[in-house]
């Protein structure tokens, strides 16, 4: 399984929502590739806004450290921001500590 790591935090909920449709476009892409993907974006991110869930790093972390645990393979789609995520290198460093194979990714996404 591959974790897909990728900014989403940001004042702006319409940025907050361009990058989940990113993501998610991305996701979509590697799923017809035939990948097996956890995004943390793709499946929280409506759940967040339908059950007014926090939508920061840390209310995530403990669940997305056990997803990390059971992940082959660590994935980081750079969309602007990625460097200053603060969940985003939380989710680096975690990946490093466990040794998983890990992939920068950098394409242009247009979300619809």
């Amino acid at each position: 399984m591959i974790y897909l790591a990728s900014p989403y935090t940001h004042e702006d909920p319409a940025v907050m929502q361009k990058r989940f449709e990113q993501v998610q476009t991305f996701t979509i892409y590697m799923i017809h590739k035939g990948a097996i993907v956890f995004s943390p974006i793709v499946y929280c991110h409506e759940m967040a806004v339908k059950a007014d869930l926090p939508k920061d790093a840390l209310f995530w972390q403990k669940q997305n450290a056990d997803m990390l645990r059971r992940s082959d393979y660590f994935m980081v789609l750079k969309l602007p921001g990625w460097e200053t995520s603060r969940g985003v290198q939380w989710e680096l460093s975690m990946a490093e500590a466990l040794f998983l194979p890990i992939d920068m990714i950098e394409v242009e996404i247009e979300s619809n």
